[in-house]
């Protein structure tokens, strides 16, 4: 959790016998080990509490999602009216473009 390695924690524990004395170091254990705890918890309950907050979007815009991928694979009569679902015409058979050409200088050398 603090990332710290076996070196690191006994060089605290020796530290906190000395500052402690063998007297006091159970009760200070106790009383860290009640903090980590009730932190613990704390972390916990607001991990829910955000979860619960935001579950309700999050299934709204994943339903949206859904929606609009259906739409794009089974299209609707209602919105593709028979008209739009085939082209009238291969592109190779529609006619040429009206006017000429815009005329463009060529390109640099």
């Amino acid at each position: 959790m603090f990332n710290t390695s076996g070196t690191e924690l006994l060089v605290i524990l020796l530290v906190a016998l000395i500052v402690l004395g063998p007297e006091k170091l159970p009760e200070a254990a106790r009383k860290l080990g009640g903090f980590m705890r009730e932190l613990r918890r704390m972390s916990a309950g607001f991990q829910a509490e955000v979860r619960d907050a935001l579950r309700e979007p999050v299934e709204a815009v994943n339903d949206t999602v859904q929606t609009v991928r259906s739409g794009f694979t089974t299209p609707d009569d209602r919105t593709h009216p028979p008209q739009f679902r085939q082209a009238p015409l291969p592109v190779s058979d529609l006619p040429p473009p009206v006017g000429d050409p815009v005329d463009l200088p060529p390109p640099p050398s």
